[in-house]
């Protein structure tokens, strides 16, 4: 589940990103574009899970959820002992990923500060020249303007009151007006905490690339675009100021880019149209029926069909000596996840957290196992090991339904595994059933057996 949203979430931000790119900068719609990118991580996050709780009942289940690992063979095995073994696997790696997802975040905060303090230090030295609206100018002793918050830096040996300085202004006095400091704060704040996600890098060059488009089309509505692009030219160099994300400087890496929009160079509007229209329709069937993409949404009856070159089987001939049961709809669902997972009986009366009563309903399901199945001799005496995975389904009264054996190591092993899972409707008490938004419903699971002899 959670794999699957992540790739959901991933897709979503690209084709996002596609949209930008080949669509609205190509369109010159800067304002559009801007308030896009800022929200297309928390669309993102969102949209998936927005549509399924509202609207997206979880489909028919093709591929089944897993439950823990059941051992057999190794004498020293316990239900107890696999459970803590299953459950201290699965914490250790979560505390590693945890570990290094901290160490990144601690990181990414730090080269943050740093660039605020930085910052921070060329407004101390900086001298200040003169208010313009809600900016303050200032002369700083580097070779490159740029904006931080609504301070505008401009290098001192810059000539005051030529053409390339009032044009270098009008640009940064476009950054003061629109506010970018504040898009940079949100983009790199997501930078923080998705470190480890590298199209959150792309994003924030995207909105980069559009703070300065956005300041270059009111330049060169009151300058002229030759002078103009030939200071870009001219201002075309690497400085320092460059790597300090939370500025706005004057020649950022988009620089081809932004001569080729100030020349008018750009992709005919109906093929950005098209392009923005497909891209916003994947983007949605992303979100909204993404489920199906994987092969998740058929029903039972279809999943478990086999086409004989493409011929359907005729029908078994009909005995009526014997009473037949009521034919299963062809509708009935069969749920992967579900918001109340099917338990294994003996842990009802248990007071708990959720988290603890599914651990108990697993350790009551291993001592079933173990104290039913049985190693096959030949197995034994071949040396064949291996695990065999059974699926079953866990019917609206807890029956044990469509069992079958999905991996098999051979020489008795899977059907050994298969007898002691039909076993489960011969207990006294039956399976506590899922529910789906408070009614009950069938849950696919897929069971691991691995069966182990001792060195």
């Amino acid at each position: 589940m959670s794999a699957f949203y992540a790739l959901q979430f991933t897709t979503i931000v690209i084709l996002g990103l596609l949209v930008y790119y080949y669509g609205l900068r190509e369109l010159r719609w800067f304002s559009v574009a801007r308030g896009f990118l800022l929200l297309l991580i928390p669309v993102a996050v969102l949209l998936p899970l927005l549509y399924q709780a509202v609207i997206y009942e979880i489909p028919t289940a093709t591929f089944a959820i897993g439950l823990d690992e059941i051992i057999i063979g190794l004498p020293s095995q316990t239900a107890d002992s696999v459970a803590a073994q299953s459950t201290s696997f699965f914490s250790g790696w979560t505390a590693v990923l945890a570990f290094i997802y901290l160490i990144g975040l601690i990181y990414s905060t730090a080269k943050l500060l740093q660039s605020s303090f930085a910052l921070r230090r060329i407004e101390r030295r900086a001298v200040f020249i003169q208010k313009e609206g809600r900016a303050r100018v200032f002369s700083w002793r580097g070779d490159m303007p740029f904006t931080f918050r609504n301070n505008i830096f401009l290098p001192a040996a810059l000539e005051r009151n030529s053409q390339d300085y009032k044009m270098i202004l009008r640009h940064e006095m476009n950054h003061v007006h629109y506010r970018h400091w504040m898009d940079k704060m949100w983009i790199n704040f997501q930078c923080v905490l998705l470190w480890f996600f590298p199209p959150v890098y792309w994003l924030r060059s995207a909105i980069s690339e559009v703070h300065e488009l956005q300041a270059d089309r009111s330049v060169v509505m009151n300058y002229p675009k030759k002078a103009y692009m030939l200071l870009l030219l001219r201002s075309s160099v690497n400085p320092k100021i460059n790597r300090i994300n939370l500025a706005s400087p004057f020649i950022s890496l988009s620089l081809k880019k932004r001569i080729k929009m100030i020349a008018g160079k750009t992709m005919k509007p109906l093929t950005s149209s098209v392009i923005v229209g497909l891209c916003l329709v994947l983007m949605g069937l992303v979100s909204l029926t993404g489920c199906k993409t994987l092969g998740i949404g058929d029903s039972a009856e279809t999943t478990h069909t086999e086409a004989n070159n493409g011929l359907e089987a005729p029908p078994p001939p009909p005995e009526p000596e014997a009473p037949q049961p009521p034919p299963k709809p062809e509708s009935e669902e069969i749920f992967q996840v579900v918001e109340e997972m099917p338990r294994f009986p003996g842990c009802e009366e248990m007071a708990g957290t959720k988290e603890e009563i599914e651990e108990c309903a697993f350790k009551k399901m291993g001592e079933f196992i173990y104290s039913q199945i049985r190693y096959p001799e030949e197995a034994k005496k071949q040396g064949i090991t291996g695990m065999v995975v059974v699926s079953f389904i866990v019917n609206k009264v807890g029956e044990i339904e469509d069992a079958k054996v999905v991996r098999d190591p051979g020489s008795g092993l899977g059907d050994e595994a298969l007898r002691v899972v039909n076993l489960m409707n011969e207990m006294e008490d039956r399976w506590i059933p899922g529910r789906q938004r408070g009614r009950i419903v069938n849950v696919q699971f897929n069971l691991p057996v691995q069966f182990s002899l001792p060195e």
